[in-house]
């Protein structure tokens, strides 16, 4: 969990300093579909809070809506359809329109359509490396190793 919070504010960092793409958004909503855990709504709301500084938006605002959407994304992942990897894509594409839908009437801001195909051609990416992360570098509890007899 802890390389993950450096990625995520490494990503965090990136993001409001010199790229247009919300790639802490990417990461959540990739993480909440590969892992049902409530860590996912503290991760939400703590970047929600740190991204909302950084932007200099009101503190929690982006928090809200992070919270709302990984809320969303754990009750889709509830459907039988829901666990191909292909309906990340509209997922991240609802999601990404509601935060700029939110970040719109709640801050103000403008709504920049013009971004969003390229944070989809990214969504394949970061879904797959959080999956790969999730699979192959975090230990289980539930998985327990037989020593002896």
């Amino acid at each position: 969990m802890i390389p993950l919070i450096f990625i995520l504010i490494l990503f965090s960092f990136l993001q409001e300093a010199f790229l247009p793409f919300n790639l802490v958004l990417l990461a959540l909503v990739s993480r909440a579909f590969v892992v049902t855990e409530k860590e996912n709504y503290y991760l939400a709301f703590i970047f929600g809070l740190i991204l909302s500084f950084l932007a200099g938006y009101p503190l929690g605002s982006l928090s809200i809506i992070y919270l709302i959407l990984v809320l969303i994304i754990h009750i889709f992942r509830k459907i039988q359809f829901a666990h191909h990897p292909v309906v990340v894509i509209p997922v991240a594409v609802v999601a990404l329109l509601v935060d700029q839908l939110a970040r719109s009437l709640m801050l103000g801001s403008n709504i920049e359509l013009g971004q969003i195909p390229v944070q989809i051609i990214l969504v394949i990416p970061v879904y797959f490396a959080v999956l790969l992360w999730e699979e192959r570098f975090i230990v289980r509890k539930e998985i327990k190793l037989k020593v002896g007899k």
